[in-house]
């Protein structure tokens, strides 16, 4: 009943069963057990609060949080008619969710609800825009379990007269006040400090991306004009050679040419071969490898 293009954003997002265009994403189906055609619109109603939350904090800072009760909400569709649901953050929006969905599609334990999605949508868009390595998405589906232990726990003492830092920095503000602006980002501050503590130390990718000139004459020399990759071992033209991370750049591999390896175009690995190569690599030469490479 809303006008304007959020409707439209909004309707791809939450869903709407009865018109075959509007199936609705994944991530709060399958994640949240969310069912868009049953629940007279409170899976819409979450998709516009995390879209309104984290279009806010592009748009107002990264520590700007939004109020997202009924009023806001309806405010927020009237006053963004000419909204574009193809912009980069709208796609950006989307992408999260499909990650999300991709790592917590197959959770068992007790389904995650609407404050966990919101954050989980917050923290992973900062992780993403920090430009940290990889390792973190690995890591996230356990720290969001332990966390949702300590909730648990926490709502229980709570019960019992003893209230835990995780009652008062968090549970008791998904109950008070739960969708306003102050109330979220109190408990974001919270969310995030517990999840980077269960996810481990945090690590940003080497800045520098690629070899220099110089540095690829090293590797170029040190082996021999030769491609490193096992199997192939074949004259690498000058012209054509490419450098490769050993220890991949996305995983924390730095620019040094103790992690770079010589190889052909057509040679070079990735994917699950890469990680192959760099298990094999480091065997031959552990030499060059250590904690800072």
């Amino acid at each position: 009943s809303y006008p304007g293009a959020f409707t439209e954003f909004i309707l791809r997002l939450g869903g709407k069963p009865a018109i075959q265009k509007y199936p609705g994403h994944d991530f709060f189906q399958r994640v949240l057990k969310m069912k868009p055609g049953q629940d007279n619109g409170k899976t819409r109603q979450l998709a516009a609060q995390i879209a309104i939350l984290y279009l806010e904090r592009k748009k107002n800072g990264m520590d700007h949080y939004s109020d997202i009760n009924n009023n806001a909400i309806d405010n927020y569709y009237y006053s963004h008619l000419d909204f574009d649901p193809e912009n980069p953050e709208c796609v950006r929006l989307r992408n999260i969710l499909e990650f999300l969905e991709s790592r917590f599609g197959n959770w068992s334990g007790p389904k995650l609800v609407a404050h966990n999605a919101i954050h989980l949508v917050l923290l992973v868009d900062s992780l993403m825009t920090q430009d940290y390595t990889l390792s973190w998405q690995e890591s996230l589906h356990n720290a969001q379990r332990l966390f949702s232990h300590d909730l648990v726990q926490a709502s229980k003492d709570s019960k019992a007269g003893t209230h835990n830092e995780t009652w008062l920095q968090y549970g008791q503000w998904t109950r008070t006040n739960s969708d306003r602006g102050e109330s979220i980002k109190r408990r974001h501050h919270y969310f995030t400090s517990r999840m980077v503590e269960y996810m481990g130390n945090l690590t940003p990718r080497d800045p520098k991306r690629a070899f220099n000139d110089i540095e690829r004459q090293l590797v170029y020399w040190r082996d021999n004009g030769k491609c490193q990759k096992f199997g192939c071992g074949a004259t690498v033209e000058w012209a054509k050679a490419e450098i490769h991370h050993v220890i991949e750049h996305q995983f924390g591999g730095q620019t040094v040419v103790d992690n770079g390896a010589l190889m052909h175009k057509e040679c070079h690995p990735k994917g699950e071969a890469a990680l192959e190569f760099a298990e094999r690599y480091k065997i031959l030469f552990p030499e060059r490898f250590s904690d800072s490479v």
